[in-house]
C-alpha cells in the first residue's frame, strides 16, 4: 500500500477518534482547507515586534511536550485519563537549521521570510494549543452555511507561538583582563558552569558577581566569565536530542556551530625535517567551526529560556569506539607488537589534560601511551533521546519514582586512516552510524552503556541515525496482558552510514527493548544517592533486545517522526503509535501511519489509497462538502 505524499505538512492534530485520517492544520502557512490555522504575520521575530510570530522553516530541530501529565503505570487507566484531562500541555521547539537548500520544490526559502540566508539556531519557541480554554479550536457558528457547504473559517485554531528566547551566543571578544579584545570560544564563555568550573586554574573567579557588574561588565573587579554564566546556554545546533525528564527540558548533543580553538595538530608546521610549531595557549588560533557535541543542558523554568550545563561531555570518542576504529599496529593480529590507540590530538598524561569528563587512559599495550577517552557516549547527531518514568511502591504505600533517560544510536565521526603510528584522516573524521545505547538515572550527570558499539550479537541491530524511539508504558488495566505490563523502548527505521559502504541503506525495521521498571537507587534496599546506579538489575540486558519486524508496512525512511499515545478513555484504553514523514533516496514523505500495539501487529496507512475520499479534502483548494461532521478533540 502506498500513501498519498505531499510536499509540506505543518503540525497536525487528529479530528475525531474513529478515523485518524481526519486532520486539521494548527499553524503555519495555510496548506489545508479544513480549518483556519494560526498564520504568523512575521517569521523569526521577537515578541516585541510581532503580534503573531512563529519560528522559521527548518530541519534538524527538536520538539518536546511540556506539562503533558504523562501516564503513570502505578495508576489505573481511569486515574490516568483524569490526570490527562486536567493537563495544559505546551509544545517546545528547540534549535535546528533554517538554511534550507535552494532549488527544491515546495521548500520555502528563509530569504523569502526576510531573515537572510539561514543558519544554525539555538532559539526556543513555546506553542500553546489553547488560549484560556481547554480546546485547541474555536467554532464560529456565524461562518456556518446551510446545506452541503461549509465556510472554511468555521473552525479556527487557537494555537499561539511565543519565542521563549531568540538564542544566545558568546561575545566576539573578551571585555577586560589580560585577554582584553582577544577573541573567545564557546568553552571560554561557559567555563563558570558548575559542572566544569573545576577545570579552571582558579575556580573562585566564578563566585556570583556584584549586581553592578551586570550593568557594566568593564567595571573594575568584574570577572567576565562570572557575569556571562547567567546567559550561558547550548550553542546553535541541528540534529540535537531533547526530552522532558523530572519536569525539566533536556538538550543533548547534536552538530553545533561554535567559535573554537584550532587544535595544534591542525596547524601548519615546519618543513624539511623541522619540528611542527605548537602555538602558545594565548595565541588567537580561533575560528568558527562545526562540531559534534555530547553535552547535556537542562532548563527548569518551564519554557526553555534559562539553561544550566549538567554535563560538558567530551571531545573524544568512547572506549569501545576507539578500540575498534583507531588502533594502529604493524600487524593487528599479533598482540606481541606495539598497539597504539587514538590520534595525536587525544594524547594525554593525566585526566586534567582532557576536556570535560574525558579520562586519560592507557588503551593500547604500550606503557606511557595514554589517550583521552570519553566515559559516556561519543559526540553525535541525529540520535534519539527517550525518557522512562520508573517507580517502586513501598510497604507503607508511598511511591518512589525516577525518570531514566536513554540515548540510542546516531552519527559519530571516527579517524580510520593512519599517519605514522597515530590515527588521522580528515579533521572532522569519517561519518559512521553507531548502534550503541546508554542510560542515565541522575539527569544526565553520569551514563551507563547498555549496548556496546559495533555489536555482533544476532539478530543484528544495525548502526543508524535519523531514526525514532519512544517509550511505551506498561499499564495495569483489567484487559492488560503480561507483555502490556512491561515498559518497552520501541525503535523505528533510520539510515546507515559507514566509510566502507558505497551507499546509504534506509531501514523500516521495528525493534523492542524490554525495560526494567524499578528505580536504580532505592534507599530502603541499600542504595544511596552518592552512587546513582548500584542496582545492576535496573539496566536492560542484551537479551532484552528483540527484532519485531525486518520490514514494516511503511516504506524505508529516516528523519521521520514517531509519537506514542498511551491508553486512555479517548482511545478505548489501547496503545497507539503514529509514524509520519521522513525521507529516503527516492522521495520525501508526508504520509502518516498508525499502529495499534498488539492488534495483529500491522501498520495502517492513515490516508489510505491515493484516491481515497478522505484524502480529497486535505488540500487548500478542496471543497468541504464531503465533510459531514466535525468531531473536535478536547
Amino acid at each position: 500500500m502506498h500513501c498519498r505524499r505531499r510536499s509540506t505538512i505543518f503540525l497536525l492534530l487528529s479530528i475525531g477518534p474513529a478515523l485518524s485520517a481526519n486532520w486539521a492544520q494548527l499553524a503555519g502557512k495555510r496548506e489545508q482547507n479544513t480549518a483556519r490555522p494560526y498564520i504568523p504575520d512575521q517569521w523569526q521575530r521577537d515578541r516585541s515586534s510581532s503580534t503573531r510570530p512563529m519560528w522559521s522553516a527548518r530541519w534538524g530541530h527538536a520538539v518536546v511536550v511540556l506539562n503533558q501529565t504523562a501516564a503513570r503505570p502505578y495508576l489505573t487507566e481511569d486515574e490516568n485519563s483524569e490526570r490527562a484531562r486536567g493537563s495544559t500541555p505546551v509544545l517546545v521547539l528547540l534549535g535546528g537549521d533554517d538554511g534550507l537548500p535552494r532549488g527544491k520544490k515546495h521548500v520555502t526559502l528563509t530569504s523569502e521570510m526576510g531573515i537572510g540566508s539561514g543558519k544554525l539556531r539555538n532559539d526556543v519557541w513555546v506553542g500553546k494549543l489553547s488560549s484560556g480554554s481547554q480546546s485547541s479550536w474555536r467554532v464560529d457558528d456565524g461562518s456556518y452555511v446551510e446545506g452541503d457547504e461549509f465556510n472554511n473559517n468555521l473552525i479556527r485554531s487557537e494555537m499561539k507561538w511565543i519565542e521563549a528566547t531568540p538564542g544566545r551566543i558568546p561575545p566576539t571578544m573578551w571585555s577586560s583582563g589580560r585577554l582584553y579584545s582577544k577573541p573567545l570560544t564557546q568553552e571560554d564563555w561557559i567555563a563558570c558552569q558548575d559542572s566544569i568550573k573545576d577545570k579552571l586554574v582558579d575556580p573562585s573567579i566564578c563566585v556570583e558577581p556584584p549586581s553592578f557588574c551586570y550593568d557594566d561588565i568593564t567595571t573594575p573587579g568584574c570577572i567576565d566569565q562570572a557575569v556571562w554564566k547567567r546567559d550561558n546556554m547550548w550553542s546553535p545546533r541541528r540534529g540535537l536530542g531533547a526530552a522532558v525528564a523530572n519536569d525539566n527540558i533536556y538538550v543533548i548533543g547534536g552538530q553545533a556551530r561554535e567559535y573554537a580553538r584550532i587544535d595544534d595538530i591542525r596547524l601548519v608546521g615546519g618543513i624539511a625535517g623541522q619540528r611542527r610549531v605548537e602555538t602558545a595557549r594565548d595565541h588567537s588560533t580561533i575560528r568558527e567551526d562545526l562540531l559534534l557535541k555530547n553535552d547535556v543542558w537542562v532548563s527548569d523554568d518551564g519554557e526553555g529560556s534559562s539553561w544550566t550545563l549538567v554535563n560538558p561531555g567530551c571531545r573524544d570518542s568512547q572506549e569501545d569506539v576507539l578500540l575498534q576504529t583507531e588502533v594502529w599496529s604493524r600487524d593487528i593480529t599479533d598482540p606481541s607488537l606495539p598497539q597504539i590507540v587514538g590520534s595525536l590530538g587525544s594524547k594525554c598524561y593525566q585526566s586534567d589534560d582532557c576536556y570535560g569528563v574525558a579520562e586519560c587512559k592507557n588503551l593500547g599495550n604500550t606503557l606511557g601511551e595514554k589517550v583521552c577517552m570519553c566515559p559516556m557516549f561519543s559526540p553525535r547527531e541525529h540520535h534519539t533521546v527517550s525518557v522512562q518514568h520508573r517507580y517502586s511502591i513501598q510497604e507503607d504505600g508511598s511511591v518512589i519514582s525516577q525518570d531514566v533517560i536513554y540515548v540510542v544510536g546516531g552519527f559519530i565521526t571516527v579517524k580510520q586512516a593512519f599517519c605514522a603510528d597515530r590515527s588521522c584522516g580528515p579533521s572532522d573524521g569519517y561519518k559512521v552510524a553507531i548502534d550503541d545505547a546508554w542510560m542515565s538515572s541522575d539527569g544526565g550527570v553520569t551514563w551507563i552503556q547498555i549496548r556496546p558499539a559495533f555489536s555482533t550479537q544476532s539478530p543484528t541491530f544495525r548502526g543508524r541515525g535519523g531514526h525514532t524511539a519512544v517509550v511505551v508504558n506498561g499499564h495495569v488495566g483489567g484487559n492488560a496482558t503480561k507483555a502490556d505490563k512491561k515498559d518497552r523502548l520501541l525503535i523505528f527505521g533510520g539510515e546507515t552510514s559507514h566509510p566502507r559502504e558505497l551507499s546509504t541503506m534506509y531501514l523500516n525495521d521495528v525493534w523492542q527493548v524490554t525495560l526494567p521498571t524499578e528505580p536504580c537507587c532505592i534507599s530502603s534496599k541499600g542504595c544511596d544517592d552518592s552512587s546513582p546506579v548500584q542496582n545492576t538489575a535496573c539496566q536492560p540486558s542484551q537479551s532484552d533486545w528483540k527484532l519485531l519486524t525486518h520490514h514494516a508496512e511503511w516504506p524505508e525512511r529516516s528523519f521521520h517522526t514517531s509519537v506514542y499515545e498511551p491508553p486512555a478513555s479517548s482511545n478505548a484504553f489501547r496503545h497507539r503509535i503514529y509514524l509520519s514523514g521522513g525521507r529516503n533516496s527516492a522521495t520525501t514523505f508526508s504520509d502518516l501511519w498508525t499502529w495499534w500495539i498488539g492488534d495483529t501487529g500491522r501498520w495502517k496507512c492513515d490516508f489510505g489509497e491515493v484516491n481515497s475520499t478522505l484524502d480529497s479534502f486535505l488540500s487548500i483548494d478542496s471543497p468541504l462538502s464531503m465533510l459531514k461532521k466535525f468531531q473536535l478533540p478536547p
